[in-house]
């Protein structure tokens, strides 16, 4: 009995020694496959990550790329004029005294060389203007009023008159017409009866155009001297100037002014009257 006890204690012994082996193994197994997995894991994190950072860096350029574009684009669009003043087409500008024409591909380019004895107005080159006076025979500007007046023309009637001052390309001006007897009016001196606002009541504004308007009250004794009543003196001493006011009772007549004694005074505007015409224009 005491063998057998012996022997079974023994055989217990033994098989609880082959039990834990097999257990040791087992963990020593998942051991290394925990960490053969996790080592794997992290390699592949990381060089994932990696090359996921890599792309995206990429992607950055790829960005970049498209904001260069984007300026370049932007470039094409507005094109560099050199000048801070947008270019829009067929516009004028003034640079160092003279004329710059915007073209149809929006850059500015030389359209007038302003040479001495010449300004620029309005992007264009017009000659310097003198005061009108009795030695200016060119255009003149009336500064009292502001209106340019052009050379006299030749004789003519009053429909053509119309159309000489409409079609006159003088100095560099094209938007001549014919003066009113208002305008007309302001080119006298020294005579009370016909200056603007003188006791002559004839007048465009006032809507007085009526041929009874004239009487005595419209003009002058004949000038004493050459220099006349007229802001030209001497050059327009005696001259019959036409205007585009006409009589509002009378079909046939138009009010003209008489220089030699600033006569403010109806005329004929059939085809055998032939008179003179100063132009008129506004400034700018």
């Amino acid at each position: 009995m005491k063998r057998f006890f012996v022997l079974t204690a023994v055989c217990a012994a033994m098989f609880m020694m082959v039990s834990c082996g097999s257990s040791n193994d087992s963990n020593s197994d998942s051991g290394d496959s925990g960490n053969a997995d996790i080592s794997d894991t992290g390699d592949k994190t990381d060089s994932d990550t990696s090359d996921s950072s890599a792309d995206t860096g990429d992607h950055g350029d790829s960005a970049s790329d498209t904001t260069d574009d984007t300026t370049d684009t932007g470039n094409q669009d507005k094109p560099d004029t050199g000048d801070e003043e947008e270019c829009y087409p067929l516009t004028y500008q003034c640079r160092d005294g003279n004329s710059y024409k915007c073209n149809l591909d929006l850059v500015w380019e030389l359209a007038e060389e302003c040479v001495n004895g010449y300004r620029e107005m309005s992007g264009k080159c017009y000659s310097e203007l003198k005061d009108c006076s009795d030695s200016e025979k060119e255009v003149c500007l009336d500064k009292k009023t502001g209106l340019f007046w052009s050379k006299k023309s030749p004789m003519m009637t009053w429909e053509n008159a119309g159309n000489y001052c409409e079609d006159l390309e003088e100095n560099s001006f094209d938007d001549w017409r014919l003066p009113t007897i208002d305008e007309l009016r302001t080119l006298i001196l020294s005579c009370e009866a016909s200056v603007p606002g003188g006791t002559c009541p004839v007048s465009e504004e006032a809507d007085v155009l009526d041929s009874a308007s004239w009487s005595d009250a419209c003009h002058c004794e004949d000038a004493p001297s050459l220099e006349g009543y007229t802001k030209f003196g001497e050059e327009d001493y005696y001259e019959f100037l036409w205007s585009s006011s006409e009589v509002t009772d009378k079909e046939d007549l138009v009010w003209i002014l008489e220089t030699r004694n600033a006569n403010v005074r109806t005329e004929r505007k059939d085809e055998e009257t032939l008179e003179v015409a100063r132009c008129v224009r506004n400034a700018e």
